[in-house]
């Protein structure tokens, strides 16, 4: 709107020099309160009228207030009224934007009081080159930028375009999202005005084929005029995936809980709430998958090329059921996996698991559904970055099952010892001691608690310590953990504190009673779930490798036979 003219007092009295009289070729300073008293005309100037600086300075000396252009650069800077946009500041809209349209939230944004468009931040991004070569992530929001869901319009939708975003969709309109919090968690500064969740199109979300890993030409050709102005922005790929991925799974989590997709049931489990397996099934499906990994890398290691092929098979034919049953702990033990394959340089293995998971989700899954686009997000990511993009999103998970379960939850407990066990082990086993030494302490201490979780992480605090070469401790903890475990009737505690004293035993060099108690441990499993079993085999195959280093040649080839007849490839 055109500016209407408020009393101003003169700078200088006596005003303009008359006619003979030599003008001043400098100007007095404005006071502090000369430059309020003249603040909302200044801004509604050149802010609210979008007028240049020029101009603003011309109007304003026309009402008797002078000075130069460099006190109105410092003032307006310092009132936050700068209408320059600044590369951090678009690059945090971006993301910003991209995390709202993830959710299914339309966004208003303004800067220092100002509505920008995505058509200007697609703009000024077109323009910079140094953003074609950029690699680094977005940049925190600004404490000047604040965003807000726009008052609903009624817009006609053409058929097509009827479902909203994923995790949005495929629950009830009820389900409960916290409000969004930034991925650095650096948003507290910011003015966040959530008037009404509105849909965004599924185009948004869905994964398209011509999604790969981009170049950085190619990342700045996906910020283009072309683009319809209200389509969502697509910042580079490498940096939108593992948003994407850590919403999704927020989301997932959240709305299975709260819409009863996941139940607990009388043992304190959480499953899905139509489950056709039993917890204990489910829980020996999961276990299977983790183990052959494990006892595949074994393998591969000590030349048994034949049968890392076949275990590896079994590792992979476990991917259905788990991705069918739902279970809680389901990308938990995706995650698990991709981590301890990536730990022992196995990367060719977690490229080939991702892509077969992501086939099976779109074979068993429902084209809305949210675990299934869980799976197409772990297929994109970049290489680069994929171990990081997957340790922040499984944090993210354990803080969400935290939330609505609490610490001292089962399942919520088992996937925080998971996590700590794999992200720390190796890399910096001190602080994973800590936290486990922390966690122990707190869980005993909570009343309404099952005997077994104490155990559980009593079991990752000896596997700790064996990783730092503190053998005898880690052995008195498995001993500990063991008398608990028979006293409380809890078999399969006792078999893996079995395993944890033999291999404390074994780098203790005290190899009859390593062998002693990986033999007890054998047969339990066996007894408990039969030969053919995940662990059983694992116990095997480590028990040979240890024959074979004390010259046990006819022994180990004994339990080898035991154990290889493992049927042909399963995937």
């Amino acid at each position: 709107m055109p500016y209407t003219p408020v009393p101003v007092a003169c700078v200088h009295a006596a005003g303009p020099p008359q006619q003979g009289q030599q003008a001043q070729s400098t100007y007095s300073t404005p006071t502090r309160a000369d430059w309020e008293h003249h603040r909302q005309l200044i801004k509604q100037l050149y802010v609210d009228e979008n007028k240049k600086l020029k101009d603003v300075i011309e109007i304003m000396e026309q009402h008797g207030f002078k000075a130069t252009p460099k006190m109105y650069k410092d003032r307006i800077k310092k009132w936050g009224l700068d209408k320059n946009n600044k590369e951090h500041e678009m690059l945090a809209i971006v993301r910003k934007k991209t995390e709202r349209d993830a959710i299914g939230k339309q966004t208003k944004f303004r800067l220092r009081g100002r509505i920008v468009t995505m058509d200007q931040v697609l703009h000024y991004l077109n323009r910079k080159e140094k953003f074609k070569n950029r690699g680094s992530p977005f940049p925190s929001t600004p404490s000047d930028l604040s965003c807000r869901t726009p008052s609903p319009a009624l817009v006609l939708q053409p058929c097509n375009e009827v479902n909203s975003i994923v995790p949005m969709n495929y629950w009830s309109s009820q389900v409960r999202l916290d409000p969004l919090m930034s991925l650095e968690q650096e948003d507290n500064d910011t003015e966040m005005e959530v008037v009404r969740q509105t849909p965004a199109s599924l185009s948004s979300f869905m994964i398209e084929d011509d999604i790969v890993q981009q170049t950085p030409n190619d990342i700045c050709c996906l910020i283009s005029d072309a683009h319809p102005v209200d389509r969502p922005i697509s910042p580079p790929k490498t940096l939108l995936v593992p948003e994407r991925l850590l919403l999704t799974v927020k989301s997932y989590i959240q709305g299975s809980f709260a819409n009863g997709y996941w139940i607990e049931d009388e043992n304190g489990n959480w499953k899905l709430a139509h489950a056709t397996l039993t917890s204990t099934n489910i829980s020996n499906y999961q276990a299977d998958f983790y183990t052959y990994f494990r006892t595949a890398i074994d393998l591969e290691q000590g030349g048994a090329l034949v049968e890392f092929r076949r275990v590896l098979s079994k590792a992979f034919n476990t991917v259905s059921t788990l991705l069918s049953t739902e279970h809680p702990r389901t990308l938990d033990r995706f995650f698990d996996a991709f981590l301890m394959l990536i730990k022992y340089g196995y990367m060719e293995i977690v490229d080939l698991l991702r892509r077969y998971i992501c086939e099976m989700a779109t074979t068993i899954l429902s084209q809305e559904h949210p675990l299934r686009h869980v799976c197409e997000l772990i297929t994109v990511l970049d290489k680069g970055t994929f171990e990081q993009a997957i340790v922040q999103t499984w944090e993210c998970g354990v803080d969400s099952f935290q939330r609505d379960l609490g610490s001292f939850n089962r399942t919520s407990l088992q996937i925080q010892v998971s996590f700590v066990n794999r992200v720390y082990k190796g890399k910096d086993s001190k602080k994973e001691e800590k936290v486990l030494r922390t966690l122990l302490a707190q869980c005993e201490e909570v009343s309404n608690i099952s005997v077994e979780q104490p155990m559980w992480i009593m079991i990752n605090l000896g596997r700790c310590l064996l990783e730092q070469n503190q053998d005898l401790e880690a052995e008195e903890m498995g001993l500990r953990v063991l008398l608990r475990a028979e006293d409380a009737e809890v078999v399969e505690v006792q078999i893996q504190a079995l395993d944890l004293i033999a291999w404390c035993q074994y780098e203790q060099n005290k190899r009859d009673s390593a062998e002693m108690n990986m033999r007890r441990a054998i047969e339990m499993a066996t007894e408990e779930w039969g030969k053919a079993d995940s662990w059983v085999i694992n116990f095997m195959v480590t028990l040979e490798s240890w024959l074979r280093r004390w010259g046990r040649e006819e022994d180990a080839d004994a339990l080898h036979a035991e154990w290889e007849d493992l049927g042909p490839d399963e995937i």
